[in-house]
Order: C-alpha cells, then structure tokens, then sequence
C-alpha cells in the first residue's frame, strides 16, 4: 500500500506513535526515549533493540517491532532509562586523570610522568605528540592549528576540540 498524500502519512505516523507509546509501566526503565515539544514522550524498549540513525530532517528509531521517525524541529531532548542525559557523566572519584579545555587548547592533570598525549585530526592522522612531564600536568596549545575539530589522546582518556 503506498501512501501519497504527506497529511496521511503523519497521521498514520502519529497513531503508530501513539500506539507504541502504550507501553506497560514496568518497562519504564528500560530503553531509550523521546520527548517531543508537545510533551508527548515514546519509548523504545532495549530488549527491542534499537538502532538509531538520522538523515537531514529526521532522527529516526528502528526496533525488531517499528521504526519511528522523528522531526528534528519537534524534539525536546533523548534520554535513557528515564535519567536525562546530560552529555558528561561525573568523574569517578578513583581516577584523577582529567583534561580541559582552555582558550588555547587543553589542560592535563593527574597523569603519569612520561604519559604520550597525541593531537589527531579527524582522518586519525597524528599532528602533535608531548610526554606528560613529572608534575602531572601538561599545557596542550593548538593557538598555532588552522581552524577545525582535533582529538587530544593520553592513555584511554580522549578529549575532542573544536577550533574556531
């Protein structure tokens, strides 16, 4: 069956929404959800197996049962086992390995004497490599890098930057 007028195809799209946000409360805390700017929320369980993707207009959720497409513009936020996602989680307070950025680049603290750090471009290509000195810390100054995202790497610890 093909679906030609585009009103149609967003009420189907929003009674399979609907459909699939009637999910038992009992999963509450178990998947990735949607909150849209109306306040509707959508759920998509991880036993489900969601994958999501997105192209120029939509962000979209593929399951074993559906697959939901989301305009960007009617997003509110992405969240995961009903705890939002604030893009950053804490510093474990065993680990005192920390990176920074600053207006020049990065700060790096709490690494071992003769740590590399590397700076890599987004081909993976190496432009910069120090050794952390015995104090722990290490300035990493990108005033010099042409504009672009580079990626700061020491030990399993990565840190991306974009110079603007």
């Amino acid at each position: 069956m093909f679906i030609q007028s585009k009103h149609m195809r967003n009420k189907i799209f929003t009674l399979l929404l609907a459909l699939l946000g009637f999910m038992p409360a009992v999963w509450a805390d178990d998947g990735v959800w949607i909150e849209r700017l109306n306040g509707t929320k959508q759920g998509f369980l991880f036993s489900q197996e969601p994958e999501i993707s997105f192209n120029d207009y939509d962000f979209v959720i593929t399951t074993t049962a559906a697959t939901a497409t989301f305009p960007y513009d009617e997003i509110k936020r992405i969240y995961f086992d009903s705890d939002i996602v604030s893009g950053i989680n804490g510093i474990n307070a065993d680990d005192s390995r920390l990176m920074r950025v600053t207006p020049i680049g990065a700060e790096l603290s709490g690494f071992p004497a003769g740590t590399t750090v590397n700076v890599y471009d987004l081909r993976g290509i190496t432009l910069a490599q120090w050794l952390v000195p015995s104090g722990g810390q290490l300035s990493v100054n990108l005033s010099t890098f042409p504009q672009g995202i580079y990626i700061i790497q020491a030990e399993k610890v990565t840190l991306k930057i974009q110079k603007k």
